[in-house]
């Protein structure tokens, strides 16, 4: 949480959280009209206070008292007379999202974490497999802050997130790392990807058994290329207010730009450019799950909602006590011969999918997904 990072971190990822929000609403504005040297400008003076407070922080003087600073620094610039207009609406709503701070302080990390936790739990929910109260009262959030990029991929925001799974209880600590100097409007966009990512791929794999579950470190192929596909088809529905998960959207609030900010990201996830093995794996895993949610589009048995199905498949796969080898194993068993198959000659990975949604469906709790999932993984991979 926020309050337990240093208080220049916590004043610059709140006053430009904050701040940032109510100079994005005026950008295209200002743009548009020819005048986005003045948005740069006043958005400028945010990041240079919040710089100065680096280099010589002032740790006696509370977040909200520094909002007031930030605040003023804000307040002082002279627009042009073409802007004076607009530019007094925007110092006036500055000041209303201060006062509103002020006057109910809120850690905006923890309150996307908790959001993002729910739309997890419903994910796992619409795919068949019930979380237990007892695991969700284990997933606990931390937000870090760094000064370098915080992963290896050439990604357009610096962000970071990491599950550490404790080796003898189903605890997962969701970490969450930011660049309190980069935090750009874009970045804060991408915090419910991130976020889900994380819950949906890690913070609930399998076996949920203790002292079993934290033996071996998340698959490439399948945690970071199957499951990332998953988390971002679980935000984009979130985000985009779809019939299974929409309601949650409001929650993260601005819902389009989060759709766009997201989408830069997970594509950065797969560009080349880094270690070649670990980009390989992570795309590797994505094409193979893009393979098999299109042949559920395809069988008659799973078209008219092969998503559902897809999501079914993959959450027993990740909660089920499958070895992490072994799904990687799958991810390159069942990728190659579902690559422009023709159901009139289907290959055998074909028919095992027909099979596992046929007995999947007549599942009541979790073991029996998991044993359908495992049947079927040890039909594909023997």
């Amino acid at each position: 949480m926020l309050s337990r990072l240093p208080p220049k971190v916590q004043k610059a990822i709140i006053g430009q959280w904050i701040l940032y929000e109510v100079l994005e609403s005026h950008r295209a504005t200002l743009q548009g009209t020819g005048h986005g040297a003045v948005w740069d400008a006043l958005t400028g003076r945010v990041l240079e206070h919040t710089s100065l407070e680096f280099e010589n922080p002032n740790d006696k003087q509370t977040v909200e008292d520094y909002l007031i600073c930030l605040l003023g620094h804000v307040d002082t610039f002279p627009p042009p007379k073409s802007t004076a207009v607009v530019c007094s609406q925007i110092k006036s709503e500055l000041r209303a999202a201060v006062a509103g701070y002020r006057q109910a302080p809120e850690d905006p990390l923890l309150r996307d974490f908790h959001t993002a936790l729910e739309v997890t739990k419903e994910f796992y929910r619409l795919a068949r497999i019930e979380i237990p109260a007892s695991m969700m009262r284990g997933v606990t959030f931390e937000a870090g802050w760094a000064e370098s990029r915080p992963h290896a991929y050439p990604a357009p925001h610096q962000l970071g997130g990491l599950s550490t799974l404790s080796p003898r209880a189903l605890y997962v600590k969701v970490g969450l790392t930011l660049l309190p100097l980069l935090l750009d409007w874009k970045t804060r966009l991408a915090v419910p990807y991130v976020l889900l990512h994380e819950l949906v791929s890690h913070a609930f794999v399998g076996p949920w058994t203790p002292g079993v579950r934290a033996q071996a470190d998340a698959d490439a192929f399948f945690a970071e290329g199957w499951m990332d596909t998953v988390a971002f088809q679980v935000h984009n529905n979130v985000m985009d207010g779809g019939l299974a998960l929409g309601s949650f959207g409001s929650r993260f609030g601005h819902e389009s730009e989060c759709l766009i900010s997201a989408r830069s990201l997970h594509d950065a996830r797969y560009a080349s450019g880094e270690p070649p093995q670990a980009y390989a794996a992570r795309d590797l895993g994505r094409e193979t799950a893009n393979r098999v949610l299109d042949t559920f589009k395809r069988l008659p048995e799973t078209r008219l909602d092969p998503l559902n199905a897809f999501w079914r498949l993959s959450a027993a796969l990740n909660t089920s006590a499958l070895a992490q080898l072994n799904r990687r194993s799958l991810v390159l068993k069942l990728g190659p011969p579902l690559k422009r198959c023709k159901l009139s000659q289907a290959p055998p990975v074909v028919e095992a999918l027909r099979e596992w949604d046929a007995s999947s469906r007549a599942g009541t709790n979790n073991q029996d997904a998991w044993d359908v999932a495992l049947s079927f993984a040890r039909t594909v991979d023997p």
